[in-house]
């Protein structure tokens, strides 16, 4: 499965209220899902790449991840920053950003990536760590 298609998920659980909605909701993805993905979705459902009893956190702020969706469309951080406090969400703030972007250069080219291909990355940048850690987070972000 694309991370594109699980976004995809993500997007219509957000939007749903009903318990029973959501049910079906995960149910439909985890049967199309691999079983090679069912744990790596599991972990970014509840916003983490390990387990709770293993002290790995993305350490991302809002700011930090601003500056990566600026640096990934050619513009500064505070528009996206001023774009976020009108959206709230900076994923739809990046989702714009695209649909704009589609005029001008930006260096966001791959949409086809795995969830293994994401969920590694954002292992990689949850491990971090030294001189360097904001700007290394940033750029691989």
């Amino acid at each position: 499965m694309t991370f594109k298609k699980l976004a995809e998920y993500f997007e219509k659980l957000e939007e749903t209220s009903s318990r029973l909605a959501l049910i079906d909701i995960l149910s439909d993805l985890f049967s199309e899902a691999s079983s090679e993905d069912v744990p790596m979705i599991s972990y970014l459902l509840q916003g983490r790449v390990a387990p709770f009893y293993e002290p790995v956190e993305i350490g991302m702020a809002e700011k930090t991840v601003a500056a990566s969706i600026a640096r990934a469309y050619g513009i500064n951080r505070e528009e996206v920053l001023k774009e976020y406090g009108r959206v709230g969400d900076l994923g739809k703030v990046a989702e714009e950003l695209k649909t704009q972007n589609s005029k001008r250069k930006a260096t966001v080219q791959k949409s086809n990536l795995s969830i293994k291909e994401v969920f590694e990355e954002l292992k990689k940048i949850a491990r971090f760590s030294g001189d360097g850690t904001v700007e290394n987070k940033i750029s691989s972000l």
